[in-house]
């Protein structure tokens, strides 16, 4: 073995070392004097530690979105399908659940502001379709409510 090749196996003994206390809540000074090190050395290892540690959780989230989106669009696909089959509106529903998810996730949803204590001006137009969707839906839901009793 190289004298390079001994020092970074030594390194990564450290570092895994340093990990396994650093979790345990063990004090930087501690932890230096456990390994014979000094206290900026193990504040050093903390560091690259912490670091690769958040690069691997954000590969984590990233991995989690892209399964997530696959399902939703699967189950998007699914309905289409269910819905060209049978015209059942309760398909249609679930299936635009799924895309409004799918668009929250892609952040294709972006908050619109308006300026609600200006009076007369005309308001934004997807601030329009919201709005008579929500009251499309509602009193559809309340269609529903009155059928079923």
């Amino acid at each position: 073995m190289t004298v390079s090749a001994k020092k970074r196996a030594e390194l990564i003994d450290r570092r895994r070392k340093v990990a396994k206390l650093y979790l345990r809540k063990m004090s930087q000074e501690d932890i230096a004097k456990k390994l014979g090190v000094s206290q900026s050395t193990v504040s050093r290892d903390i560091r690259y530690l912490t670091k690769k540690w958040t690069q691997e959780a954000i590969g984590d989230i990233d991995r989690r979105r892209g399964r997530e989106l696959a399902e939703l669009e699967e189950i998007e696909y699914d309905c289409a399908a269910q819905f060209a089959s049978n015209k059942e509106p309760a398909w249609l529903r679930i299936r635009l659940r799924a895309k409004e998810r799918i668009a929250r996730m892609l952040g294709l949803d972006a908050p619109t502001g308006i300026d609600l204590t200006s009076k007369g001006e005309k308001l934004d137009p997807n601030v329009i379709v919201v709005r008579d969707y929500l009251a499309a839906q509602e009193a559809q839901e309340t269609a529903e409510n009155v059928d079923g009793e």
